[in-house]
């Protein structure tokens, strides 16, 4: 209870998130509740939320092992991609230069 009379309810970690409209929501485990208790909060209801920090930083904890650094906040996940497609652009103009080798063969 706050001092204002309102319960307060504390996070055991965030499980998921999804994009929702303009920003994220985050599916949130509480404390002492059972999993069908869990729901989703928007990003603006987290604000000082340690276990969104947590969430954001990659170090979450899933099936009691810890994913590396980054790998599930969202703009690592948009770096990922990027590194992905520099592999994909590069392994294209190998495959190019190949390609113009063997035609002047």
């Amino acid at each position: 209870m706050t001092a204002e009379g309102l319960e307060e309810y504390a996070i055991e970690k965030i499980l998921d998130e999804r994009r929702q409209g303009h920003g994220y929501q985050y599916l949130v485990q509480w404390v002492g509740h059972r999993p069908e208790e869990d729901c989703w909060l928007p990003c603006h209801k987290l604000e000082e939320c340690q276990a969104l920090n947590v969430w954001l930083n990659g170090m979450v904890m899933c099936d009691s092992s810890f994913f590396p650094l980054g790998f599930d906040a969202p703009v690592c996940r948009l770096m990922l991609v990027e590194f992905y497609f520099l592999i994909l652009l590069f392994l294209l103009t190998e495959l190019s230069l190949i390609f113009l080798e063997c035609e002047g063969v």
